[in-house]
């Protein structure tokens, strides 16, 4: 995995998110797959099946978070530079063929939420505005297609 770029706050969600995997429901889930193990046949134990699948669901996201801490980098949030767009940038562009504007912060992977307006720097729209500045026209490829976004704004 390639080094990813984090704020103070960001490393911080991740921690805590970690501990309380490690600490609390991982814990609970082995607990979950006891009690179920001992009802007794495990091929039509539905509850074993469900706490089975969401502990690896758990572990995966343990393991996740343990890759990603690793490899994080912390960045400084006063020192990001905003005359190109990169990691922790709020990007503000515009579809050329709909008029309409968009306005996301560039993060890493696991850290997007579309609902919150971050988006990975590994998204095909994410990728494609890295190292850009205002007023360049990025096209981006993506499953549907391919857009022209032109970008308006960069800030922190």
């Amino acid at each position: 995995m390639k080094e990813i770029f984090l704020t103070a706050e960001e490393i911080a969600q991740k921690k805590e998110r970690l501990d309380k995997l490690i600490k609390e429901l991982l814990p609970k889930v082995r607990d979950d797959l006891r009690v179920a193990r001992a009802q007794g046949d495990l091929s039509e134990n539905g509850e074993y099946d469900e706490a089975k699948n969401e502990f690896k669901k758990l572990d995966a996201e343990r393991q996740a978070l343990e890759e990603e801490l690793k490899v994080a980098k912390l960045i400084d949030i006063n020192k990001i530079d905003t005359t190109v767009v990169g990691d922790q940038c709020v990007v503000k562009f515009k579809d050329l063929k709909s008029g309409l504007e968009y306005e996301f912060k560039i993060v890493a992977g696991s850290a997007a939420k579309y609902a919150d307006k971050k988006i990975s720097n590994e998204s095909p729209i994410g990728a494609a505005l890295l190292g850009h500045k205002v007023d360049d026209v990025v096209e981006v490829r993506a499953p549907a297609g391919t857009y022209q976004y032109k970008i308006l704004n960069i800030s922190k």
